[in-house]
This record gives structure tokens, C-alpha cells and sequence, in this order.
């Protein structure tokens, strides 16, 4: 499991222009995963791959945290 850092997700979700309907969309998740990163919950390896993914980022380690 991985924990994301909420705050940078949002903020890159921002800077893109992108709602939470649009990032779970463009990530193949729910909207309410989309929600659960931003309050830093946990989520799989494949939902936090997904989310950079989707915000045309690569994975690092100032975007989350291994449980």
C-alpha cells in the first residue's frame, strides 16, 4: 500500500486543469479513489502509478510513501 502526498497531487491536478472527475477518468479509477489520494489515504501501487500517470508525471518520492 501507498500513502500519496495529497497536497502535490492537488496541485498538479490544478496546474493541469483537471478536476477530481477528470483525473479519476484520465487514471481508470473512481472519483472517490481519486478523493481518498488527495486525503492521503491508502491506496495500491497500481492506483498511485495510475495517478502520476494521469498527471503526465513520473513516480517520486516526494508524491507518497510506502506503508
Amino acid at each position: 500500500m501507498l500513502v500519496m502526498n495529497g497536497q502535490q497531487v492537488r496541485s498538479l491536478r490544478r496546474e493541469k486543469g483537471l478536476s477530481k472527475r477528470d483525473l479519476a477518468a484520465a487514471a481508470g479509477v473512481s472519483e472517490n479513489t481519486a478523493r481518498r489520494v488527495e486525503r492521503e489515504e491508502p491506496v495500491t501501487f497500481r492506483t498511485g502509478r495510475a495517478v502520476v500517470g494521469a498527471l503526465g508525471v513520473g513516480p517520486s518520492p516526494s508524491l507518497g510513501r510506502v506503508l
